[in-house]
């Protein structure tokens, strides 16, 4: 489990890395790549997956489609910084896997699919869907705010930064 929570960290703190660096205004602005979203909207999307697993620990049910949608973490960057450091106090307090019971919508009936899961395996979802927001982030910073830095590893995947490493090394030992 120590793993997953340490990538888990890594890619929230280089998303908080990111929001540190934004205006409010960009943060908020409407982005034609985006069909109209924000940068904020992506944020909000990415933090409350977080938020609806960390309160799964209560119900041991965990639903990512009837998360809150608080407004407030996409229209103000101060406070989707608070979220994510609270998200991040949260996930350094867990201690051990636990079963939960994932649900969803798969369709357009009202029924929910419910499959069996557990922490560890949604905390390995959450990385992976964060680093992919994440690239979708990046995408919008490289068309709307090309000013805006990011590290190089922002939005790649751990497998792609291996291989690129990999690669790399091999290369340099022609």
């Amino acid at each position: 489990m120590k793993r997953i929570m340490e990538a888990n960290a890594l890619c929230l703190m280089q998303l908080k890395v990111f929001l540190i660096s934004l205006k409010n205004d960009e943060y908020t602005k409407p982005l034609k790549v985006f069909s109209q979203s924000s940068l904020g909207m992506h944020n909000r999307h990415i933090l409350e997956f977080y938020q609806c697993l960390l309160f799964s620990q209560e119900i041991t049910e965990v639903n990512y489609d009837k998360r809150v949608r608080n407004i407030q973490i996409e229209t103000n960057v101060a406070y989707a910084i608070e979220c994510l450091e609270e998200i991040l106090d949260q996930l350094a307090s867990l201690k051990k896997n636990f079963e939960l019971t994932l649900s969803m919508n798969l369709g357009h009936d009202t029924c929910d699919t419910q499959v069996n899961s557990n922490l560890e395996r949604e905390l390995v979802y959450l990385v992976e869907h964060t680093i992919h927001h994440m690239a979708i982030l990046k995408m919008g910073c490289i068309v709307s705010f090309p000013h805006i830095a990011l590290d190089r590893d922002f939005g790649v995947a751990f497998s792609t930064i291996k291989h690129k490493e990999y690669v790399h090394s091999n290369l340099s030992a022609c």
